[in-house]
């Protein structure tokens, strides 16, 4: 039963991205002082009123639409749609956010640029909550290229040192060659279902199939933002930025999206874009799995792994295994956010993150080998673990694909899969 009235829901939708916008603005003219608090106020509110939102959703999508514009006699709107799916992930993203601003008013103290940082950080949450409540995909991709320049932004945030600089620009760069895409994929949709909406989407996709081109030019979008091969050499690169900010990049909300795409416009794959799809996420795992065994630098390390991670996710959904995929997501973004976080205290205390400088902290940081080795044994998949269940049924979920496949070499996914995800 729903515990709030239509009105209050709508209105909800409407504040949730509004709150970290405001905020953005809000930390222009705030003082450094006051800064980190101001966003760990805005933040929290906005997660307190996600769990009201998603406590109060009943079976039916919660939708807010606004005239946007007309062309051609066309009207395209500004679309907000809430759904368990939707819900789930504004909960993940407000917590996650949250953790990190808390940490960061602590391993940012002496930070100069402070307020700017709070700031971008406002602004990158505002357009990954707009990501995740559009109702199109017009919407979605506004949000989608907002979300590339406060990535940019944050990973450039050390912009007087060359290597930050060049890891903004190649990340920003990349990422526009799978939005190309994913534009093209768009206007494909426009034309071959004469909407953009994803309430109609899902129905008229789920009773016709679509062209692959289709398929997979919106695929491409993921491919870019999840770092998915070959354009996966962008995020262990954009590690030059601050290390919460790694932890928000790789846990809920940049290379979550790409992830969250393939959840919004699953019914549109034809059967060979899955088949690539799954090609395509298989081959990112164990790319990400082999490379994260030659790394030196520990926040690449977790970077290569998060590259993995992703590619299991991919390959899940390839496999139409979109629950566990999303499962995965969420797992994977406690773990791997405890991770970077346990990492950004072991350079702080430490002065590096070449790992061959590392050793013996095991009694001088007690509490952060605890919390690291608990996220380290649920990335691995150890029982008992969030990631062992999550795995678990990704796995399963392959085999089961394999087997209903005509052609033995199908058994290469889930074997590979078994193998490199780490």
């Amino acid at each position: 039963m729903p515990v709030a009235t239509p009105q209050l829901l709508h209105l909800l939708t409407i504040v949730l991205p509004a709150l970290p916008f405001a905020g953005f603005l809000l930390l222009a003219v705030a003082s450094r002082r006051v800064a980190g608090i101001l966003a760990i106020a805005l933040t929290g509110m906005g997660l307190v009123l996600s769990i009201m939102l998603a406590m109060s959703l009943s079976g039916q999508p919660v939708t807010s639409l606004a005239d946007w514009a007309v062309l051609s006699g066309k009207s395209f709107q500004m679309s907000l749609r809430v759904d368990s799916l939707a819900a789930l992930m504004l909960i993940l993203v407000h917590f996650v956010a949250l953790l990190v601003e808390i940490y960061s008013i602590s391993y940012l103290h002496d930070e100069p640029k402070l307020r700017r940082y709070f700031a971008y950080l406002q602004l990158f949450i505002g357009a990954m909550l707009g990501i995740v409540l559009a109702g199109n995909l017009l919407v979605m991709y506004a949000f989608w290229e907002l979300v590339g320049l406060a990535s940019y932004l944050l990973i450039g945030f050390y912009a007087e040192r060359q290597a930050a600089s060049k890891a903004a620009q190649k990340a920003f760069l990349m990422n526009r060659v799978g939005d190309i895409g994913f534009l093209l994929g768009i206007f494909l949709t426009y034309y071959h279902f004469d909407t953009l909406d994803f309430t109609i989407l899902a129905t008229k996709g789920a009773g016709a199939i679509a062209p692959t081109a289709l398929g997979i030019c919106l695929f491409m979008g993921c491919v870019g933002k999840s770092a998915q091969f070959p354009l996966l050499t962008w995020l262990p690169d954009a590690m030059e930025g601050p290390t919460p900010v790694s932890a928000l990049l790789h846990a809920a909300t940049m290379v979550a999206a790409g992830i969250f795409l393939l959840a919004r416009i699953h019914p549109l794959l034809s059967p060979d874009a899955l088949v690539f799809v799954t090609l395509i996420g298989t081959i990112t795992t164990v790319w990400g799995g082999y490379s994260a065994l030659f790394q030196t630098d520990i926040k690449k390390v977790l970077a290569f792994s998060t590259v993995s991670q992703l590619g299991l996710m991919v390959a899940a959904m390839g496999t139409g295994n979109v629950s566990g995929a999303m499962f995965h997501l969420l797992t994977h973004a406690f773990f791997k956010a405890g991770l970077f976080l346990s990492v950004g205290a072991v350079i702080h205390a430490v002065h590096t993150q070449d790992m061959r400088q590392m050793g013996g902290l095991r009694r001088v940081l007690s509490t952060t080998f605890i919390a690291y080795t608990l996220c380290a044994a649920a990335l691995a998949g150890l029982p008992l673990l969030s990631g062992f269940l999550s795995k678990e049924i990704i796995l399963g979920g392959s085999f089961s694909w394999a087997k209903n496949q005509t052609s033995p070499l199908a058994y290469f996914v889930p074997v590979s899969l078994l193998l490199s995800s780490g």
